[in-house]
């Protein structure tokens, strides 16, 4: 028998948003005792600047202290969910946002996306949409956006 909710994928961005993300998606672990799987994605790396002459070898130091910092920062998201006493693990993503949150999901079988909302402007939302509202579309799982809270209430 398949326990509902087994597998949650909590995509974050380390956006003020992902604390709300975390804690929605520790609730439901708690409340179902389910395994959490949090990810970030990162861009395929380019050179930061066109035009700009830089060794190779100065690129990639760049590059290699973004990815330590990300890694840092997703583990420490880690280890606070762990001491809550909910299993989890987490990992860096590479590729397209949208995509790479699809593929981790169908490849973990999760049974549920919580993911936060984005706040896009007019052109970002019409011509490109938004992150969430990709996942949503693509996902072959129930997804829940988690919205920003109105700074005012």
């Amino acid at each position: 028998m398949h326990r509902f909710l087994q597998t949650i994928l909590v995509p974050v961005d380390f956006s003020d948003l992902a604390v709300d993300v975390i804690q929605m998606a520790t609730n439901l672990a708690t409340a179902f005792n389910s395994t959490i799987r949090l990810v970030h994605v990162i861009a395929r790396q380019y050179p930061y600047y066109v035009g700009l002459e830089m060794g190779s070898e100065v690129l990639q130091d760049i590059q290699t202290e973004d990815m330590d910092k990300l890694e840092n920062d997703l583990k420490a998201m880690e280890l606070f969910i762990k001491q809550k006493g909910i299993k989890v693990t987490s990992g860096l993503l590479e590729g397209k946002k949208v995509s790479a949150i699809i593929e981790e999901s169908n490849r973990i079988q999760a049974d549920l996306i919580v993911i936060g909302s984005e706040t896009l402007g007019l052109f970002s939302r019409t011509f490109l949409g938004s992150v969430s509202e990709g996942v949503l579309r693509k996902a072959s799982c129930p997804v829940l956006i988690v919205q920003e809270r109105d700074s005012q209430a």
